[in-house]
């Protein structure tokens, strides 16, 4: 999935993607209404509770639609929309967390942590299956 100023613009790449039927609910639905980076690696299955797998270490959470007002600073509002949806993916293998064109994260591991320089590049995928993939979380 790519992101470009914090909306949805087209399905590209491999990896999550929200369905098409979905973000035309209305004008906020293509908007990024929430991200998470799961940091907790004392989880180690998923449990199909998102709210709490969404936590988990070597994952990233994404949604698309409404920004909930309570996870943001006082007085500060968020995306509105009718939909929200929650996606999540698995970043412990084949994957790179990229920022503004930094590589943050690669294979689950923070660029702060010692492993991250023993690193070695995945192939990039030359013919990627339409409708999936995020520049922000390759998979």
């Amino acid at each position: 999935m790519s992101l470009s100023d914090g909306a949805y613009p087209r399905p590209e790449g491999r990896g999550i993607a929200p369905a098409p039927r979905i973000i035309e609910t209305d004008a906020g639905a293509r908007r990024l209404g929430e991200l998470g980076i799961g940091m907790n690696r004392g989880i180690d299955r998923f449990t199909d509770n998102i709210l709490f797998d969404e936590k988990m270490g070597d994952t990233v959470h994404l949604a698309v639609g409404r920004a909930y007002d309570a996870c943001l600073p006082q007085g500060e509002s968020g995306n509105e929309s009718a939909v929200h949806v929650d996606m999540i993916t698995d970043m412990s293998a084949d994957s790179r967390l990229e920022v503004d064109g930094e590589i943050i994260q690669r294979d689950g591991t923070f660029r702060w942590e010692d492993s991250f320089e023993n690193w070695t590049p995945v192939q990039e995928v030359s013919n990627p299956r339409p409708g999936y993939g995020c520049n922000m979380c390759r998979r």
